[in-house]
């Protein structure tokens, strides 16, 4: 779109040059003055000058008025430059269409339009028998004069169809920017959305375990508590009678049993809340992948090769980051349409690669967060590499697993949005 508005511009731009200057081709090569007049040569590049003058002057004026002064004086200039020439129509030809492609190109439409119909019926019109220089010159012939006139309204009606295609180009343009803008909006509402998710996420399993705390410190502490005295009673107590002591040392014993069971559930309920509120692993990354499909149309497709589902704190927050930046970047800066991640183990390093099908080759380095990523890299020992061209943007990280332990499962899963 934006090229054949670049060539719609040109033509309004430099057509009209073309033609006054064709125009003053043929003035040249005709030599008018030598059957009339000398001096008409130099009139005659005089008023060309004024044409020429004209026609910058409606690139530089933005007001209707000055431009509408402007064309008359242009029309006047090529009035009285082919009042003379009598049956040859090619010098007014040429001088009125590129007015009447200015009269379409830069006046309003109903401005333009009336003073095209006028100027087109006063140009057939004055096609008479001409007085000049105390010569009579015989008018052009029928055809001569209708083929005048239908190139002035060809003229006239290409610069108003020009003149629509630009503006339909240009309201085109415009609704493409309030897309992408509407785009860049969601998507940044999109992240935002999964940030203020993740944040309740952790905020609601701080809470949880708080709660659970004090569950542990309420119940336990107190039946411990309860133990000591009791035995501290058997202790004070003892005599050497066993009936007094054995019957406080199973009091003693059942309130350990109840504390251990209290434990136990309260554990219990920790591990059900931890693993109902899933850390940041491979199946997170599944989740925010297939969300993101869902809300953005955005084909994305998971493959986690060998990969294990977790890698620890550091190393699975990274990925979780990494895939929902390579993401945010595909949709709202390469306009990309689809997207692939693959994560493989290679020895003593896990391998992950972003790669998406946008306009790779505009993105710019703050536009995909690159400074962000390579620090957060460079903190885990790993190396980050980025491609980008015609057919698409790409993001490589490496990092190295030295120390990460290997009881982390291999995960089969992947996903195809």
């Amino acid at each position: 779109m934006y090229t054949s508005f670049v060539w719609v511009r040109w033509i309004q731009s430099f057509l009209p040059f073309g033609l006054e200057a064709t125009s003053l081709g043929v003035f040249l090569l005709k030599k008018p003055w030598d059957m009339l007049d000398p001096s008409f040569l130099r009139q005659g590049l005089v008023l060309y000058g004024i044409v020429l003058i004209c026609q910058v002057l409606l690139f530089v004026f933005r007001g209707t008025r000055e431009r509408f002064v402007t064309l008359v004086v242009f029309f006047s200039a090529s009035f009285v430059l082919g009042y003379p020439m009598g049956q040859d129509v090619s010098v007014e030809t040429l001088l009125y269409a590129a007015g009447l492609f200015n009269l379409g190109s830069y006046l309003p439409y109903g401005t333009g339009i009336g003073m095209g119909v006028f100027v087109v019926s006063v140009s057939v019109y004055l096609q008479q028998d001409a007085f000049v220089w105390r010569k009579q010159i015989g008018g052009p012939e029928l055809d001569g004069i209708l083929f005048m006139g239908g190139v002035e309204v060809v003229f006239l009606s290409l610069a108003i169809g020009l003149r629509e295609a630009v503006s339909t180009i240009e309201l085109g343009q415009k609704q493409l920017n309030q897309l992408a803008s509407t785009v860049h909006n969601l998507t940044k509402a999109n992240v935002s959305f999964q940030e203020y998710a993740d944040s309740i996420v952790e905020t609601s399993l701080l809470q949880e375990r708080k709660r659970i705390s004090r569950e542990l410190h309420d119940t336990i502490g107190y039946s411990l508590t309860n133990i000591r005295m009791l035995m501290e009673e058997a202790i004070g107590q003892y005599d050497g009678s066993s009936e007094d002591f054995l019957q406080l040392l199973t009091y003693a014993r059942d309130q350990a049993k109840t504390a251990m069971e209290d434990a136990r559930a309260a554990f219990k309920a920790l591990r059900s809340m931890e693993a109902e509120q899933a850390p940041l692993d491979l199946r997170s990354i599944l989740r925010l992948a297939k969300a993101f499909s869902e809300a953005t149309h955005l084909k994305v497709t998971v493959d986690f090769s060998n990969a294990r589902q977790t890698y620890g704190h550091e190393i699975d927050r990274f990925l979780y980051r990494f895939v929902q930046e390579g993401m945010t970047n595909a949709l709202r800066h390469g306009q990309a349409t689809q997207l692939e991640i693959y994560l493989h183990e290679d020895g003593e390093s896990l391998k992950v690669s972003l790669i998406d099908n946008g306009r790779g080759g505009k993105v710019s380095q703050e536009g995909i967060g690159l400074l962000g990523m390579q620090e957060r890299v460079r903190e885990l020992g790993g190396e980050l590499h980025i491609g980008g061209g015609s057919h698409g943007f790409s993001l490589y990280a490496s990092l190295p697993l030295q120390g990460v332990s290997n009881g982390g499962q291999k995960n089969q899963g992947s996903f195809g949005g």
